[in-house]
């Protein structure tokens, strides 16, 4: 599930539709709430902030409302950091 949150985020580094990007908060915000919950015990302290911030930042019901440049940048972090999720996972569970 992280490879695909992390997939969709640099996605949207290209143009895409509002829409898109409204569906793609809820479904980071959703994501970051589920996994830290989800994962509490087993995650490190970098990826539960990680977690808190990435819910923070994709909130879709008090959104950021930043520059596109900025949010290149967000994207680029945030799908780092999911994709590095991904490897924590599959090292916790192995």
């Amino acid at each position: 599930m992280n490879k695909v949150l992390a997939a969709l985020i640099l996605i949207a580094i290209l143009p895409m539709p509002h829409d898109y990007y409204w569906i793609l908060r809820s479904l980071v915000f959703v994501g970051s709430v589920y996994f830290f919950f989800h994962d509490k015990e087993r995650l490190n302290e970098l990826a539960k902030w990680g977690l808190f911030i990435s819910a923070m930042v994709y909130n879709p019901f008090l959104p950021l409302y930043l520059g596109k440049p900025i949010w290149i940048i967000i994207n680029i972090v945030s799908g780092a950091f999911f994709a590095y999720l991904d490897k924590l996972k599959v090292k916790i569970q192995s």
